[in-house]
């Protein structure tokens, strides 16, 4: 194929790539790019948290991603917040995360959720109750390429 051709077509399917971007997200391709971080956002909390689904962490989740928790590091790296959530997924098998609220700006992804379900193992020190539990709290995610590189989560209640 002649490179004028080709560069020809690429322009096209570019031009029609910024437009479609721009009648769907007005603000063009910025918004894209928070819609898309909001998916990413909505995932990580659904699949990984919830779900325990540790396949999608390499898709979701930087390779120097950094976990804040109410102010303390809890996890570095994907291997830690795997790990974490492995403990996590352990001592409350069955809990479910429901998104409230989710709110974005430039690379910044904030989200409110809740999660209920019962301590069936240790936790944190903690021994299991068997006792319902459900949290509620806001997760803010900075993203960069597409992935989240730092998340900083204060839980707003926890209740037995």
């Amino acid at each position: 194929m002649d490179k004028r051709i080709l560069r020809t077509s690429l322009a096209s399917v570019s031009l029609l790539f910024l437009a479609t971007c721009s009648t769907l997200f007005p603000g063009g391709r910025q918004n894209s790019i928070i819609e898309i971080n909001k998916e990413v956002h909505r995932r990580m909390i659904l699949e990984v948290m919830g779900d325990g689904n540790f396949d999608v962490v390499p898709e979701l989740f930087h390779a120097d991603w950094i976990g804040y928790s109410n102010g303390h590091e809890y996890a570095r790296g994907r291997y830690q917040l795997i790990l974490f959530w492995s403990m996590y997924h352990e001592a409350f098998p069955e809990m479910v995360f429901e998104i409230e609220e989710q709110v974005a700006q430039d690379n910044r992804v904030a989200t409110r959720w809740a999660c209920t379900g019962r301590q069936q193992g240790e936790f944190l020190g903690k021994a299991p109750t068997g006792r319902e539990v459900k949290q509620v709290g806001i997760t803010i995610s900075r993203f960069e390429d597409g992935k989240s590189i730092e998340c900083q989560t204060v839980v707003l209640g926890y209740r037995y």
